[in-house]
């Protein structure tokens, strides 16, 4: 099979059915929540310490590294405790957590996927993708790959 154009468009409410369906039941992250608006991936939840429940939001900024979708951290925010002391901790769950997914892993403050790489390990399938743009708008994640050098699924 060859795709010679391909456009994706990955809705709120399907990445939210997947995250719970996926967010593993001993992780202690609740209530999460992602919106998508033109400024970014928003994801907002709440993390129960000894203490209090501290509610959290982030919000990542999506774009293309290298042929590969990236997400970086560009804002936290966590309720009664200092932003700096968490982002770290954040980062450090996030790459623990993706560790076992070939084809995806957290650089510094950012989310690198090998959607090639992905498709290999999981599906079994050899993809070439040219991924020419990926943006965030209100509800919806848009991804869209041409065929130059790319695009074909063998």
């Amino acid at each position: 099979m060859e795709i010679q154009v391909l456009k994706i468009f990955l809705m709120e409410e399907d990445i939210n059915a997947l995250l719970s369906r996926h967010i593993p039941a001993d992780q202690p992250v609740r209530e999460v929540q992602v919106r998508l608006t033109p400024e970014g991936v928003a994801i907002a939840g709440v993390y129960p310490t000894p203490f209090f429940r501290a509610s959290f939001q982030t919000r990542w900024v999506l774009g293309l590294r290298e042929g590969r979708l990236i997400a970086q951290l560009a804002d936290l925010k966590v309720a009664r405790v200092p932003p700096g002391m968490v982002r770290g901790m954040l980062l450090d769950m996030l790459a623990e957590n993706l560790a076992p997914f070939e084809g995806m892993q957290v650089e510094d403050d950012t989310i690198v996927v090998d959607v090639e790489r992905l498709a290999l390990v999981n599906l079994g399938l050899t993809v070439r993708t040219h991924w020419t743009a990926i943006r965030s708008e209100t509800g919806r994640v848009v991804l869209e790959a041409d065929a130059a050098d790319a695009g074909t699924v063998a």
